[in-house]
């Protein structure tokens, strides 16, 4: 197997969780990860150098969700610093999704099954601190 493959092999399998766990569409999360909306499209298709798997690989370690194990066989690099708005985005995705099955407990008025927006923060929890 060409290092080459084994790039593509492992940033595939990372995007996949990430994609998952978040929600965000293919090009939102390229353009997260990879700073590219078409990555997702193109990195299959040309030869992919080691300093781009480097740079998205540390990208993915700086964002990846704390209630994901992060794969066994995939070397898990020091995590890239990542801009606060990028940091913000995730964390509100991470939050509504976790959340998106119970939201009717935040908001009763919301319909069933759609997550929380990214763009509106969630209202206090009864039990959190700033809730009743």
């Amino acid at each position: 197997m060409r290092y080459a493959d084994l790039f593509k092999s492992n940033l595939t399998r990372l995007f996949d969780a990430f994609r998952t766990r978040t929600g965000f569409a293919p090009s939102t999360a390229a353009r997260i990860v990879a700073r590219d909306p078409k990555f997702l499209d193109t990195f299959m298709a040309r030869d992919l150098r080691a300093g781009t798997y480097d740079a998205v690989a540390a990208r993915f370690a700086a964002l990846w969700p704390a209630d994901v194990e992060w794969p066994s066989d995939i070397d898990r690099p020091e995590p890239a610093e990542v801009e606060e708005d990028t940091l913000v985005l995730v964390t509100r995705r991470l939050r509504s999704r976790a959340h998106g099955s119970n939201v009717a407990a935040i908001h009763p008025d919301w319909p069933d099954g759609h997550p929380w927006p990214n763009d509106i923060p969630l209202p206090p929890q009864k039990g959190s601190r700033n809730g009743a």
